[in-house]
């Protein structure tokens, strides 16, 4: 399991790029964007192997909206066959 981002400035927006690799579940690409003129702390990756959650503020959109995307992978039950 790997994570790799980036970031890349075009224009007025920002786009911020994650890429994640996790087991059973293949590749997920995760793509967020946020005005510039917000911090980047509205931006929030968290990744535990379990699941992956971004929390974006979309400014051009409406003044006040949020957008929070998630992935959960179900989770395995051990010692049964």
């Amino acid at each position: 399991m790997f994570l790799a981002g980036f970031k890349a400035l075009f224009g007025e927006t920002v786009f911020f790029f994650s890429l994640a690799r996790l087991p059973s579940a293949g590749d997920v690409v995760v793509v967020a964007f946020a005005s510039v003129s917000l911090p980047e702390k509205l931006a929030l990756y968290f990744l535990d192997g379990l699941w992956i959650a971004i929390l974006v503020f979309i400014e051009p959109v409406l003044s006040c909206s949020w957008a929070i995307v998630s992935f959960r992978r179900k989770k395995r039950r051990k010692g049964r066959k």
